[in-house]
């Protein structure tokens, strides 16, 4: 409006319906865009399933196989951190894949505590504010939430969700696309 000011008021009027006109036609893709940057894309639980299928299929060998999981689940979810673990015996598990947490080496053993066990159990995702006695690993890791990965009624390992970097909490939806996500995870580490 400044730069056309000299002009008469028709021309201020159709310049200005040009700039709305513009705008709306581009404003979805502008959004879009905004989405994109901040981390705040939405998806369709039916499309990340398809997707996660495609990009694990044929994947044999393990570490492999880890990475390509964690990758996969950060494309949908865009965590600020995350860490992969795995049981190794008993109470004792091991982070498979970390990323976002400096103090936490992958191979570095640790013990979970038999409340956590216990609630890895019940294969429900979980928040780490609903143990008493946290691990050390859950302190450093900062995670907002705890995905059990059960094989045959037993824990198996765990994710532990960081913040989303969007700073969004987890929706209904993500928690259940998770929950699914964690037991198809299970299927590829014994394929695997």
């Amino acid at each position: 409006d400044r730069l056309i000011i000299r002009e008469n008021n028709l021309t201020r009027f159709l310049i200005l319906g040009v700039s709305v006109i513009i705008f709306l036609v581009s404003r979805d893709r502008i959004q879009h865009l905004i989405d994109r940057i901040f981390h705040r894309e939405t998806y369709d639980s039916a499309t990340v399933f398809s997707d996660f299928e495609g990009k694990l299929a044929g994947i044999y060998k393990l570490d492999h196989l880890k990475q390509k999981i964690v990758q996969s689940l950060d494309e949908i979810f865009h965590f600020k951190s995350f860490v992969f673990s795995l049981k190794k015996n008993e109470l004792t598990y091991e982070p498979a894949f970390v990323f976002g947490i400096d103090d936490q080496p992958v191979g570095t053993e640790y013990l979970a505590t038999p409340e956590l066990e216990e609630k890895l159990r019940k294969s429900k995702v979980f928040s780490p504010e609903e143990l008493s006695h946290k691990p050390p690993l859950l302190e450093i890791s900062k995670g907002d939430l705890i995905v059990p990965l059960i094989s045959g009624g037993q824990p198996e390992g765990f994710f532990i969700c960081g913040q989303k970097k969007s700073e969004r909490i987890y929706s209904q939806q993500d928690i259940r696309v998770l929950a699914l996500l964690a037991r198809r995870v299970i299927a590829l580490l014994h394929t695997a």
